[in-house]
């Protein structure tokens, strides 16, 4: 289950280790499978840990770089969008978080072909309906909970998403 800040009171945030950034193309965005737990097999923005001495601004422009080589620096339309947070270890409320950011990519080159290798994952453009839909079970399962209202709302979004013991994430609040 994924709380916006109108769901619950708002907690101290830890210091948050981790970025991602949706880079958008038209109706499609950027994702990758991931060859790694915890989302093994499953697709998810670019992103990654913050190193140390590394500011958020640098790793969300590193993160790209590294995974699919797209500059940007480049993209004038790069935008903070909100914190997304979760329990650490399933069942406690220890948390993580990232910092999300969204960049739309207006630049026919971002779209080459063939996408580049990468270590992390398999790179593809996905349609951004198939990416947000809640049935989905190929996405990182809190996507759908977060990634439809980041996108449409222009304020930045704060959620937090918890899971069970066994690593689900509990069902919306109706």
């Amino acid at each position: 289950m994924c709380h916006g800040p109108d769901d619950s009171p708002h907690p101290a945030l830890p210091d948050l280790k981790y970025t991602i950034c949706f880079c958008i193309s038209g109706s499609d965005v950027l994702v990758i499978q991931r060859k790694r737990a915890p989302n093994l097999n499953r697709w998810n923005g670019l992103g990654g840990k913050i190193e140390p001495g590394e500011s958020a601004s640098v790793n969300v422009v590193r993160e790209p770089r590294e995974e699919a080589a797209i500059d940007l620096i480049a993209s004038t339309r790069l935008e903070f969008r909100g914190i997304v947070t979760w329990n650490l270890q399933p069942g406690t409320v220890q948390e993580q978080g990232m910092y999300v950011f969204v960049t739309r990519l207006t630049n026919a080159a971002a779209r080459r072909a063939p996408l580049p290798d990468c270590d992390e994952g398999t790179l593809e453009w996905k349609p951004i309906e198939w990416v947000c839909d809640s049935a989905n079970d190929d996405v990182a399962d809190n996507l759908p909970s977060f990634l439809p209202r980041l996108l449409e709302e222009s304020a930045p979004l704060w959620a937090r998403c918890t899971y069970d013991t066994h690593r689900h994430l509990g069902s919306p609040a109706s």
